[in-house]
């Protein structure tokens, strides 16, 4: 069994993956063409449906197209789009089998014939023709790309079953799949094609109808050699693919960027190819290097530490959002690389009692995007600081790891507190204390226990960072008031406060 992905008008198609305004357009059936260059001259090379439906036809040249339709939308087609869409192209079929080849610009052809054997009842045709729906389905909603795909017994078949595919073709009935084929898929040439043509040979159908010894006697060993591909009695080995695996991006833009939705469009781009790339080879990313170059010649550089490492699309792309949020930029964007740090996939089994962060990439999204609002230094796991200042504490990193968070503490735990607690209030009241012989008396703008005090007990005094800018000093007194309570106050920078009431 043989698999096939066909993206249908490559040329047009890859330039989608890196024009946002290009799918915008051809979503709301605006018609589209893209021009290949020749020489001094150029050509239509690929269309949209709209330009077609509208009589125009590849090979017209911009003069030719724009005087059949005259709003006729044109751009250049890109040689760096091309090789990225093809990359993809094989990224997405080495997900079914790693032995991929590249039967044509824009057509890929797998071999799935160990993968049925290996699974058995878990990849029976049936279902491998779901799975490749359920990718031409993602490619159309998250990419806007009309993704086909195929399956037969030879590479042939299923490579031709990709180019009706709606969205996947399996041809099973053979003779009636290839009665509309057009002969010119089979591969002969120019002359043959025209030898064929004067017979009144157009379709594969009324092409293997002919006598064998008539084939072979008028186009030689080749006929017959194309004839047994037709018939399914040749299949011919694939050419396996072989790129250089990288996890690296980047790309010089024709266009400046002025704002970050066309920024995160591409960025989107190098993120899903990297992603595919990363599930086909089993590593993962546990941190990526971001750089934008600006029109001016200066560069912008961002280093990135994911929480755990992952493979997954979705949350590399936040993490890069979230880093950008609040980020000024001098000037335009006229470059993008992304870089990955890649290690092997981990895979940790659950503690049944000790505590785990279930989604660790939401968790540092959540926090990235509290410290673009709040700032950095208020985002954070507090710590009881190292001084006897009450209530001090220090704001330490977020730790993401897995590991910290059902460690069990070996902190020094103090002994057990005798006498009434203090339900302290939080933050301290601020009152009102008149004083005599620098002794508190009275107590007033305290809402519940406003009059005379009586019962004192104190003062303790504290202070320190004296060799400071901040240095600091509290005087302490446990009273009692006019209704009975027992309260806690303190002094502090010249202002009265309420600490808290006993019991």
């Amino acid at each position: 069994m043989y698999a096939a992905f066909y993206l249908s008008e490559f040329r047009l198609q890859a330039l989608v993956r890196y024009q946002p305004e290009l799918r915008e357009l051809i979503s709301r059936g605006v018609p589209v063409a893209a021009l290949d260059e020749d020489g001094e001259q150029s050509k239509v090379c690929a269309l949209s449906r709209s330009a077609r439906e509208a009589g125009v036809r590849i090979g017209m040249r911009p003069p030719q197209a724009l005087a059949r339709l005259s709003h006729l939308r044109l751009f250049p087609a890109r040689a760096s789009a091309e090789i990225s869409a093809m990359r993809w192209l094989c990224l997405l079929a080495q997900q079914l089998s790693p032995l991929v080849e590249e039967t044509a610009p824009g057509l890929v052809t797998v071999d799935v014939r160990g993968r049925t054997r290996a699974s058995g009842k878990g990849c029976r045709p049936g279902e491998l023709r779901f799975e490749m729906a359920e990718r031409c389905q993602e490619a159309l909603q998250t990419d806007g790309l009309h993704l086909r795909g195929g399956l037969g017994q030879t590479p042939d078949h299923a490579a031709w079953a990709g180019l009706r595919g709606m969205p996947v073709f399996a041809a099973d009935a053979l003779t009636p799949f290839l009665e509309s084929l057009r002969i010119s898929l089979a591969g002969f040439d120019r002359r043959e094609l025209n030898i064929l043509e004067r017979w009144g040979i157009r379709t594969m159908g009324e092409f293997r109808r002919l006598p064998r010894c008539e084939i072979t006697r008028r186009l030689g060993q080749r006929g017959a050699e194309v004839l047994g591909r037709i018939n399914g009695e040749t299949v011919r080995p694939l050419r396996q693919v072989a790129w250089e695996h990288s996890f690296a991006r980047q790309g010089s833009f024709e266009f400046r960027l002025e704002n970050m939705e066309a920024l995160r469009f591409l960025m989107r781009r190098y993120v899903d190819e990297l992603a595919l790339e990363m599930q086909v080879r089993q590593v993962a990313a546990k941190g990526c290097i971001l750089s934008l170059k600006l029109e001016r010649g200066s560069t912008f550089y961002k280093h990135l530490n994911l929480p755990e490492p992952t493979s997954r699309s979705e949350t590399l792309f936040r993490v890069l959002v979230n880093a950008l949020e609040g980020v000024q930029l001098s000037a335009p964007i006229v470059g993008l690389a992304l870089e990955l740090d890649t290690c092997r996939m981990a895979y940790q089994q659950r503690e049944l009692f000790a505590l785990a962060m279930e989604d660790s990439a939401g968790f540092v999204r959540t926090a990235d995007q509290l410290a673009g609002l709040l700032g950095s230094s208020r985002i954070g796991t507090p710590r009881v600081a190292n001084s006897w200042r009450p209530d001090a504490f220090t704001m330490e990193r977020l730790s993401h790891h897995r590991s910290t968070l059902g460690a069990k503490s070996t902190e020094v735990r103090s002994p057990p507190l005798y006498g009434l607690p203090l339900r302290r209030f939080r933050p301290p009241r601020l009152v009102q204390v008149w004083t005599e012989q620098a002794r508190p008396v009275l107590l007033q703008k305290s809402s519940d226990f406003d009059g005379a005090l009586r019962g004192l007990r104190g003062p303790w005094r504290s202070s320190g960072a004296w060799w400071t800018e901040l240095p600091w000093a509290r005087e302490e007194w446990d009273v009692e008031s006019e209704n009975g309570a027992l309260l806690r106050i303190f002094r502090e920078s010249a202002a009265w406060w309420l600490d808290g009431v006993y019991g």
